[in-house]
């Protein structure tokens, strides 16, 4: 909206003022969790480690499994204390705001999963789908999944994969 109001509407009074305003409540803000910690860091020297290295990704990816498989918030990533702890697992590693998480991680961490399944079930030398149909009660939206099964040929165990669940409206 600040871009919006920049580009399209600089040149009216109450937009200046708007902006003003804007602009002095961010320098007046009290500062995050995220950004206390990270002076903590910067104060004891840490640099940080670039997005894009291997031991990021997998850090961030390991953090959106720990969120999935505990049911936790995407805000959890800017807790102070879960913050504090990682800063003291190692320093040079700085996370992601929640907003990345819920977004470009969580896309990532999808794509790397349908990969990963989809490259083990080219090698299976049968697969066997189900399907389910089913009304939310509360909701009113219908959903259909299918989902693959098929038997490991390395270790003969079973392992089944969802690949979708779609949503209609009634």
């Amino acid at each position: 909206m600040k871009y919006h109001l920049e580009k399209e509407h600089i040149n009216r009074e109450e937009v200046l003022q708007t902006l003003k305003k804007i602009n002095q409540s961010k320098i007046d803000a009290p500062q995050t969790n995220k950004q206390n910690i990270k002076l903590i860091m910067r104060a004891q020297g840490a640099k940080a480690m670039p997005q894009d290295c291997p031991e990021s990704i997998r850090t961030h990816r390991s953090i959106m499994q720990m969120l999935a498989f505990h049911y936790r918030p995407f805000s959890f990533v800017e807790d102070a204390c879960f913050l504090m702890t990682l800063s003291l697992l190692n320093v040079s590693f700085q996370i992601y705001g929640a907003d990345h998480f819920r977004t470009v991680i969580l896309n990532d961490v999808y794509n790397w999963a349908v990969y990963t399944i989809m490259s083990e079930l080219k090698y299976q030398p049968s697969l066997h789908f189900t399907s389910d149909l089913w009304k939310c009660k509360m909701s009113g939206f219908q959903y259909i999944s299918l989902t693959v099964h098929w038997c490991d040929v390395k270790t003969f165990h079973m392992r089944h994969f969802c690949q979708k669940v779609e949503q209609t409206s009634s």
